[in-house]
């Protein structure tokens, strides 16, 4: 494929030195950043990007951050649902869920009801898991309303995830007479 003229084949943008963090708070210029147009007719997106940032983390795996000695924290949520009815969400069902791809650990587990109308006789319990059996420590969500700003009441979590297993959040005893109560379920990770 020709492009502007070309006749080589291929036409590079570069631009040599570039920042690959926006806004340029701790972090290392890349060495090129290209894209490609060859004869081939294939597009070509390059990136370079820099082997350590200030805090001496890797990224010789190329996308995740090794090595060093700076934890990264991370969350997953399973939304805002009615994680209360039985019938929907039955003991055991796995809510939200992901594949590691390097080792983590749960560090919080929080369950927030954001809207109760009726009666929620028994609220759900929810906990986290890390592939078919290993569990953390459960989490009863309150049967009313948590309504104000900047308290919630977190279940702290030690469960290991190991790399490349599947992990989440489960309800691990369903909820009682509670149907339409809404709970936000999140959970805090921490890797390594």
């Amino acid at each position: 494929m020709e492009f502007a003229g070309n006749q080589t084949g291929a036409e590079e943008f570069g631009n040599a030195g570039s920042s690959i963090c926006p806004g340029g708070t701790g972090c290392v210029a890349a060495t090129t950043t290209a894209i490609s147009f060859k004869d081939t007719g294939a597009v070509t997106f390059g990136v370079a990007l820099p082997t350590a940032n200030t805090t001496g983390r890797s990224n010789a795996g190329g996308g995740f951050f090794t090595g060093g000695t700076a934890a990264v924290y991370s969350n997953m949520s399973a939304g805002n649902a009615a994680f209360g009815n039985s019938t929907t969400y039955p003991t055991g069902q796995q809510i939200v869920a992901g594949v590691a791809p390097v080792a983590c650990h749960f560090t919080n587990l929080t369950c927030i009801n954001t809207f109760h109308a009726a009666t929620c006789t028994t609220a759900p319990t929810v906990n986290v898991f890390d592939g078919g059996t290993n569990t953390g420590t459960a989490k009863i969500c309150d049967a009313t309303l948590d309504g104000t700003r900047g308290t919630v009441v977190t279940q702290a979590q030690t469960q290991p995830i190991a790399a490349g297993d599947v992990y989440g959040i489960y309800v691990s005893t369903q909820g009682s007479t509670c149907l339409t109560d809404q709970f936000t379920v999140t959970a805090d990770i921490s890797c390594p």
